[in-house]
């Protein structure tokens, strides 16, 4: 299926897929490097509507693993479900859709353009 999308698409899910995993990266440190107040949860919402359909998998892991910590881990980065999960779901599952959206798209896009252009 991807064979039919254009170079274009390709670059550009390149280029997305990097952004996303930048600013993920960008929040973690964040979090990491400053003392985080009482509401630094919310500092992943922004993520999760960018994110939908994978976003759907730190939504629901919430009555799974709410409550669960990390001994190894100093605050916030010990909290699984407010530090971890997001931080999993939006680096590397977020970053992957990005990547593949622009290609899945032209591809279908093609796919439906050529398949019209025959008359089938």
């Amino acid at each position: 299926m991807f064979r039919l999308a254009s170079p274009l698409s390709v670059k550009l899910g390149i280029a997305l897929g990097f952004v996303h995993l930048l600013s993920v990266l960008m929040i973690v440190w964040y979090l990491l490097a400053t003392d985080v107040d009482a509401q630094w949860q919310l500092i992943w919402v922004p993520l999760l509507l960018v994110d939908f359909p994978v976003s759907l998998v730190v939504v629901f892991s919430n009555e799974l693993l709410s409550g669960l910590t990390s001994p190894w881990a100093s605050y916030p980065a010990s909290e699984f479900h407010g530090f971890v999960v997001p931080a999993i779901v939006h680096g590397l599952l977020g970053s992957l859709w990005w990547l593949f959206l622009p290609v899945a798209v032209s591809s279908a896009w093609t796919a439906i353009h050529a398949k019209w252009r025959n008359g089938n």
